[in-house]
């Protein structure tokens, strides 16, 4: 009987061990939702990146923008197309009325405005950059601003000329800013050819031909009211009785600006030989005009005439 009871007693302690035994046995940690979409949002991005081919997206953005030409547009010049970059670029013009006068050329963008070259006064070298531009040649009346007067039988213009050219003529210092106050400086072959068409560049006889209609005291009928300097205790200016404006724009001779304020001096078309011609001064210390000759090199002002019908 004990042992019966023995028996009984090992098989209920055996049985509660066993139940023991399966409630501490360790259970699955939960993952939060969070953690999931994590690691799933990791594994779409590495599934993605070994989808796609072996550049990535940016070298392809990149080498799909590079190009091998660039684009030239002009306006009123020729010389647009397509070239690559450092390619040299002839650009031509011609003004479409012979009444207008080149004016210089716009680059934009701006920035290489340096890469143009002028050659003549119809021509002009671009170097090309690896980027897109439009370059446009500029006109203006070749007698923008001046207006005219009549002395005897010939029309003169009252302002001196200040057209542009590549050669043969320049501003007082080099200024753009005397330019467009006293007009440019020409030498002699340059101020034959610079009159726009209808008018030429007057001679010598047409000089006397004012000088004899004007009579005495010529060149203070001629100077302009203001801007000359004085002679000592005696104004420089003019009466400009006929709105001649004559003003004292200098002159340049080899190389050097001088007289500026001082005296005007006009070419005359006339030669003396083949290196002088004559022209014509007005001076700050003299009311009569005067005709001398000098090197066909020098720079002076022009005025233009046409004869009067």
């Amino acid at each position: 009987m004990r042992n019966i009871w023995l028996i009984l007693i090992v098989l209920f302690l055996f049985a509660c061990s066993s139940r023991e035994s399966k409630e501490i046995s360790p259970k699955k940690i939960p993952v939060s939702s969070s953690s999931v979409e994590s690691s799933s949002s990791e594994a779409s991005s590495s599934s993605l990146r070994l989808s796609l081919p072996e550049s990535s997206s940016s070298s392809f953005e990149s080498s799909s923008s590079k190009r091998s030409v660039f684009p030239l547009k002009t306006q009123d010049a020729s010389g647009a197309g397509e070239y690559k970059a450092g390619q040299k670029v002839l650009l031509g013009w011609k003004a479409a009325d012979e009444n207008l006068c080149f004016n210089g050329m716009s680059v934009s963008p701006s920035k290489y405005a340096k890469a143009l070259k002028m050659l003549s006064a119809d021509s002009a070298s671009f170097t090309m950059p690896a980027d897109s531009v439009f370059i446009s040649a500029n006109f203006k009346s070749c007698l923008d601003g001046i207006g005219t007067l009549v002395i005897g039988k010939l029309r003169w213009t009252n302002q001196n000329l200040n057209i542009w050219t590549l050669t043969g003529s320049s501003c007082y210092e080099k200024k753009s800013s005397n330019c467009r106050k006293y007009g440019r400086l020409y030498d002699f072959e340059t101020a034959k050819k610079i009159c726009p068409k209808g008018w030429r560049l007057p001679t010598d006889a047409d000089w006397d031909s004012m000088k004899a209609a004007l009579g005495e005291n010529d060149g203070a009928q001629l100077k302009s009211r203001e801007g000359w300097e004085n002679d000592e205790e005696t104004s420089g200016n003019g009466t400009d009785a006929k709105n001649f404006h004559a003003i004292p724009a200098g002159i340049v001779y080899e190389g050097s600006y001088m007289y500026r304020g001082f005296h005007a001096y006009y070419w005359t078309a006339s030669e003396r030989d083949e290196t002088t011609a004559f022209y014509r001064s007005i001076s700050y210390d003299s009311p009569e005009s005067y005709r001398y000759y000098n090197f066909k090199t020098a720079g002076y002002s022009v005025r233009c005439v046409q004869d009067v019908q």
